[in-house]
């Protein structure tokens, strides 16, 4: 839909893009959406942990959203700020997985302990320190 408009309302999009991102406030309609539950396929209809919570916004403010995020995934990689792996273009956790050995590794060869912790959203949480697990 925006694809399609003129030269001249894709530059006041833009002007007031600039505007918002000047100024550090946020517009008030941009702060609201409407929350619509997707039940996720083979699930209870009873648990509210079988839906998906789907936040319909406005156009103008996803297309803000994805410039916000691009500028400060630029920024935070740039200046070594970004080291996650998961749901980063091109990247994935085995990523995260060669860096934790090529770590180990290292702290090996130099006599230095290594403490590793994983988490999960299962409530699950395990802690390696010195070759030893515990959770």
């Amino acid at each position: 839909m925006i694809q399609r408009l003129p030269k001249s309302a894709v530059k006041m999009i833009l002007k007031f893009y600039n505007i918002v991102w000047h100024k550090g406030t946020i517009p008030l309609d941009f702060k609201h959406g409407i929350i619509i539950p997707i039940l996720k396929p083979n699930k209870s209809l009873q648990e509210a942990t079988s839906y998906r919570p789907i936040c319909l916004t406005s156009c103008l403010e996803k297309i803000m959203e994805r410039m916000v995020t691009d500028r400060l995934t630029y920024y935070l990689e740039y200046n070594k700020g970004l080291t996650k792996s998961a749901f980063r273009k091109n990247r994935s956790n085995i990523d995260q997985i060669i860096k934790l050995q090529d770590e180990i590794n290292r702290n090996i060869h130099t006599i230095r302990d290594t403490l590793v912790v994983f988490s999960s959203t299962s409530n699950v949480l395990l802690i390696c320190y010195g070759g030893k697990a515990f959770s």
